[in-house]
């Protein structure tokens, strides 16, 4: 018998070794790139970066089990494309074994899609810039396929828009057992967001991309990241390509992390008498400082434009603050390295998963040294102002509250006057509440005057907002609302409420966010105002955030800080009608002189108003009215909600009831929250939710009887 030609032998059974048919390898391999549905995002979304699109939506049902879809406004695939672009090993961006050497895009061995038609039925809707129309397709084992017995295999013309839409269903139909484990897991669309998440900061903007977005609007850089549940009209992540990182850390992981991050940028050359090859490489990210710290760990790393694992990394970067952090908790950790192309092996993984480079250790240890440098003394997130005014010569100190109402030594509220509800003419925008403007019109009206017509067009947009939130509100959660009795506090972003017998715990900062943001719109244009006892000057207030976010203190850097503060001051200025109108947010010649009362009793912090007014130039969307009004409510709503977290100075929670902002939300925020709250559907969504259910007294009898 020759060696190689007898596997094994089984009751004297010879079995030969054979050639695999190619549909058995094809799946094999899919199985190696596919393995769950966050790996099948990661590789579609990184195909939607190389095609140059600027916003990726992504949907999952059941986890991404039965429907995932990835929607994309990039290039799109020509027809004469699509016969071949689900094979396997078909790419246009490889061309040689060499290229690898060189290569700049994400996908370059053409598996991607060849993988995902192996193991699900994929749909492919697509149309390019210079097509007259979209193009719609399906596919089975790389292969055109019908979408109906009797029909074509060719691409179907239809309607559609510039881009890509790319659904895959029943994913791992063809593999039972993969199939009932990723049915099981209940985490799924958790990784499928984990992945999302990280590329929505890593494609938003540095410092200097937002200058530049500003001074080429036709040649915009940044990716926005959509990522929500096939059922669910609400995303759970949503960033716009015109983010920052510091804006996106922000939405995604909370301003707890967002204001303990330091900024990374550093510059290496090895020199080649230290190793074979000198090797020029860069470090740029977000890291957070001893301040922080929680028991999940959020490790995102970037090597040359790919999300990867990098062990030798995050080993030492885990030793490392391991000397500041309690045990068992972790920091925040975003980095992005670049370095030359012909030092990273991209191809050892199937997934792309991991990759190897060059002076890996030496590179490690060099980054882990500058962040330990930067940890020295990294705290000033802890401290905020004490003056009435922002003081730029002062350095912040943090903020003490030590009466109930300590707004009353910082601020004067001027009081109401009454009005006459059944006056016609609306004189002044605090006269009439805006429900008596939503009513169907009469024929007998008298024509409108363009003054009024662009009232009733503000009011008609701030009326769908109004229905938004009215009609995708959960009439199940509205009635726990108003039964719900608060049970007391588990951390600066949850507490415990009892609904009947039922125990739940609540991210009340959401929930608050939520509320504030519906009180907004309720309220527009008719706020009380909170009148500053000195007002602040524009200019010094925006200067000092823009400090602050890029911890530069160069004497270039402050020319620059001060030149974006003056430009910052006159286009809030320009606006000053609009603001004061509809937001009670008063600037008198280049200063801020009062800000609108959201909740009677409740005054934001000063520590977060340069962020705030920052937040104000950059992330409303001033060219759309109903848009304009819905970014600015929600940007305000998050500014009056950072003044809630209670902690003590050595960043421990303070669970005292008398503390000033715990009384605020429990006696204050709370009856609100059970009385006027319109609660999104989403709000009760299992782990992922803002209410979860920890338990319910039929189950602790259940305990209690084995006991």
């Amino acid at each position: 018998m020759k060696i190689g030609k007898l596997l094994f032998r089984d009751n004297m059974n010879e079995r030969l070794i054979m050639r695999l048919s190619e549909q058995v390898i094809n799946q094999i391999a899919a199985g190696e790139v596919v393995h769950r549905p966050a790996s099948a995002v990661k590789e579609l979304v990184e195909n939607s970066i190389d095609a140059g699109a600027s916003t990726i939506t992504v949907k999952a049902q059941a986890g991404g089990a039965k429907l995932l879809s990835i929607q994309d406004n990039g290039s799109g695939i020509k027809r004469q494309d699509m016969d071949i672009v689900c094979e396997r090993f078909t790419t246009s961006k490889l061309r040689s074994f060499d290229d690898l050497k060189s290569i700049g895009t994400y996908g370059f061995r053409g598996e991607a899609l060849a993988s995902v038609t192996h193991v699900s039925h994929v749909t492919i809707l697509t149309k390019t810039a210079e097509q007259q129309c979209a193009f719609k397709a399906c596919y089975s084992n790389g292969k055109l396929c019908a979408s109906k017995p009797g029909e074509t295999v060719d691409p179907k013309p239809c309607a559609g828009v510039v881009g890509t839409l790319i659904t895959m269903e029943d994913l791992f139909y063809n593999m039972p057992a993969r199939k009932r484990a990723i049915q099981k897991g209940g985490d799924e669309y958790t990784k499928v967001l984990d992945v999302m998440s990280s590329y929505a900061v890593h494609k938003s903007l540095w410092p200097e991309d937002v200058e530049h977005n500003k001074m080429n609007p036709e040649k915009r850089i940044g990716v926005g990241m959509v990522c929500k549940k096939a059922n669910s009209s609400t995303p759970d992540l949503h960033t716009n390509s015109s983010d920052s990182k510091i804006d996106t850390i922000r939405s995604i992981f909370g301003a707890l992390v967002s204001n303990e991050v330091i900024y990374i940028n550093e510059f290496q050359v090895i020199e080649p008498m230290e190793l074979d090859e000198a090797c020029q490489w860069s470090c740029r990210g977000y890291v957070t400082n001893a301040n922080y710290n929680r028991k999940k760990s959020t490790f995102i790393i970037f090597i040359n434009e790919r999300l990867v694992n990098c062990n030798s990394i995050k080993r030492c970067l885990d030793l490392l603050y391991a000397e500041y952090l309690p045990k068992g908790t972790h920091p925040f950790v975003y980095l992005s390295l670049t370095m030359p192309p012909h030092h990273v092996d991209v191809n050892v993984h199937p997934t792309k998963r991991e990759v190897h480079f060059l002076n890996e250790d030496i590179i490690a240890a060099h980054i882990t040294d500058f962040i330990r440098s930067k940890l020295a003394g990294a705290n000033t997130s802890r401290t905020f102002f004490t003056l009435q005014t922002l003081d730029t010569s002062q350095p912040f100190e943090r903020e003490t509250i030590p009466k109930r109402v300590p707004e009353q030594q910082l601020f004067q509220t001027p009081k109401k006057k009454k009005y006459t509800p059944s006056k016609l003419v609306r004189t002044d925008p605090t006269s009439r509440g805006l429900e008596s403007f939503f009513r169907e019109s009469s024929p007998d009206e008298e024509i409108l005057t363009p003054e009024i017509c662009d009232e009733a067009r503000e009011l008609s947009s701030i009326k769908n907002l109004v229905d938004q939130f009215r009609t995708n509100s959960d009439e199940q959660m509205i009635k726990m609302l108003k039964s719900m009795v608060f049970v007391g506090w588990v951390d600066e972003c949850f507490c415990l409420v009892q609904v009947e017998t039922g125990l739940y715990m609540m991210d009340y900062l959401a929930v608050s966010k939520e509320l504030l943001y519906q009180e907004c719109i309720l309220h527009f244009g008719a706020f009380k105002r909170i009148v500053l006892e000195t007002p602040c000057v524009l200019v010094e207030v925006l200067e000092l955030g823009l400090r602050h976010r890029h911890a530069q203190k160069n004497s270039q850097d402050e020319i620059l800080f001060n030149i974006k503060a003056k430009e910052m001051a006159a286009f809030l200025a320009q606006r000053t009608e609009m603001l004061e109108e509809y937001f009670r947010i008063g600037i008198v010649s280049g200063n801020l002189v009062s800000l609108p009362e959201l909740i009677s009793g409740h005054s934001p912090s000063l520590g977060a108003l340069p962020a705030f007014l920052i937040r104000l130039c950059e992330q409303v969307e001033w060219t759309n009215e109903q848009d304009c009004f819905e970014s600015a409510s929600y940007i305000m709503a998050d500014y009056y909600v950072q003044s809630l977290p209670a902690t003590n100075d050595d960043g421990t929670w303070n669970h005292n009831e008398q503390h000033p902002r715990n009384h605020l939300f429990k006696n204050v925020i709370f009856p609100l929250i059970r009385k006027k709250l319109y609660p999104p559907r989403d709000f009760l969504r299992g782990s992922e939710g803002v209410f979860v259910q920890v338990t319910r007294l039929e189950n602790l009898y259940k305990i209690f009887e084995r006991c």
